[in-house]
């Protein structure tokens, strides 16, 4: 969380360094950058643009087979994979138990 905030903090601190003009050439692309952006991009594009990114990944989901399916966790992983233990030392027991008879 702090890593991430500090990130923030830093890119903030980028944008304010553009708009200061102290670096003439990196402040005109940024300004040309910005002025590009407004007038080619309305508002309404971004929940268009959101829908867009959602549409793709459920393209690309069917396109693997496993749009629909569940997502396994890590924590049904872990309960599968400790099951796995338990069940291989019973009938490992189990086996010993009647190889030793």
């Amino acid at each position: 969380m702090r890593n991430r905030l500090k990130q923030v903090v830093n890119v903030l601190k980028f944008i304010n360094y553009c708009f200061q003009w102290e670096n003439p050439l990196l402040s005109f692309s940024t300004f040309i950058l910005s002025m590009v952006i407004v007038w080619n991009f309305q508002l309404y594009m971004l929940p268009c643009g959101i829908l867009l990114l959602f549409a793709w990944n459920a393209i690309v989901e069917y396109q693997k087979g496993s749009l629909g399916y569940s997502f396994a966790t890590l924590e049904d992983e872990v309960m599968n994979e400790n099951f796995r233990e338990k069940e291989s030392i019973w009938f490992f027991r189990l086996y010993q138990l009647s190889y030793n008879q």
